[in-house]
């Protein structure tokens, strides 16, 4: 959204008690009055070809088209959307997806992106202007080489919304979502992802923000079974329970912070072999 316009105006007044051109009397002056030009100004004019420029201006309304799979291709529809627009998605749309603009992809009655296990499900290449928003999708069967199996996000901002990302792995880093922008969770799932690193979530150079959302069930072959924090992390009124980290005694099953990493209200509870660990002292951070 642009920033927000305005504009000022300045009136002139013609003076009042000026004497008038020709005549003289008894307290007059005698000195006839210049008469006051046509204000026709230039502002008039130039307030006009703004109005006229910022409506020629002005982008077109973001458009919102349906996406049907497997008969239409998603891929397809991203490529043709417009910055801003929305696509609703319905079925099962198989393959893997790249997206490299503003867009809302919204699920309708269980919409699902599938990757097949052919590479990662859906990634999201910035920079962070790029905002990209996911609401009612399900990504699962991704297969990512490095970071990020379900979700990659390369530098954008994307948010999820009441989705699930579920049943993906990595061969490095967040097995269900790799971080390198800014990635926030809002009432979303996490579940069932396996990594090296970060089993569900691997948050790098960026922000993480995770609200009112679950991660479970994930696992890492070494640490961070639910979550690695290598960056900046939020995470708030969440549930983090069993998950598994396979490192040693305090691999962190639930959290590996190496970071900047902020808890507050969460449930982190039976994950393997520990709750959480920290580099550094971390408040809501229990290794039980």
């Amino acid at each position: 959204m642009g920033p927000a316009r305005s504009s000022g105006r300045l009136r002139a007044r013609p003076g009042h008690g000026c004497p008038r051109a020709g005549r003289s009397g008894a307290g007059r002056t005698g000195v006839p009055e210049m008469p006051m030009p046509r204000r026709r100004t230039s502002l008039t004019v130039a307030f006009a070809t703004a109005a006229a420029a910022l409506a020629t201006a002005a982008p077109a309304s973001a458009a919102t088209t349906v996406v049907n799979c497997p008969a239409q291709n998603l891929q397809t529809a991203i490529d043709n959307a417009a910055s801003g627009d929305t696509l609703l998605v319905r079925g099962t749309c198989t393959g893997t997806f790249t997206i490299g603009k503003s867009l809302t992809l919204a699920g309708s009655s269980g919409a699902t992106l599938n990757g097949n296990n052919a590479g990662r499900t859906l990634t999201v290449n910035g920079p962070t202007t790029v905002r990209v928003t996911l609401t009612g999708l399900t990504l699962t069967g991704g297969a990512g080489v490095g970071l990020g199996g379900g979700l990659f996000n390369n530098g954008a901002t994307v948010t999820l919304r009441s989705s699930t990302v579920r049943n993906n792995t990595s061969t490095e880093e967040g097995g269900g979502i790799g971080s390198l922008g800014t990635t926030t969770l809002d009432g979303s799932t996490v579940r069932d992802n396996t990594s090296k690193y970060g089993g569900g979530i691997a948050n790098g150079p960026g922000v993480l923000t995770v609200f009112w959302s679950t991660v479970r069930g994930n696992t890492a072959t070494q640490w961070g079974g639910g979550l690695l924090v290598a960056g900046q992390a939020r995470v708030v009124g969440s549930t983090i329970t069993a998950n598994t980290a396979q490192g040693g005694p305090l691999s962190g099953g639930g959290i590996y912070n190496f970071s900047n990493l902020t808890l507050l209200g969460n449930s982190i509870t039976a994950n393997t072999p520990n709750n959480c660990s920290s580099t550094t002292p971390l408040a809501g951070c229990t290794t039980v």
